[in-house]
């Protein structure tokens, strides 16, 4: 089940994070690239997984 932003706590600046924004683009892309997944929409669908992946990498890389 995806994270909403309201299910992301916080921080104590109030702002979420680099990394809480890198996993939060990442369920999103991979919710739309599912919605993507038929014939007319495959360029779509594979930039979205592109995107995910990219925010998944950057996210692990991010400290904290």
């Amino acid at each position: 089940m995806p994270v909403s932003p309201s299910q992301v706590p916080p921080p104590p600046s109030g702002r979420p994070s680099d990394k809480q924004i890198c996993h939060y683009i990442s369920e999103m892309c991979l919710e739309l690239s599912h919605l993507a997944r038929r014939p007319n929409f495959r360029t779509i669908s594979y930039l979205l997984d592109m995107a995910r992946l990219e925010s998944e990498k950057m996210g692990k890389e991010l400290p904290g």
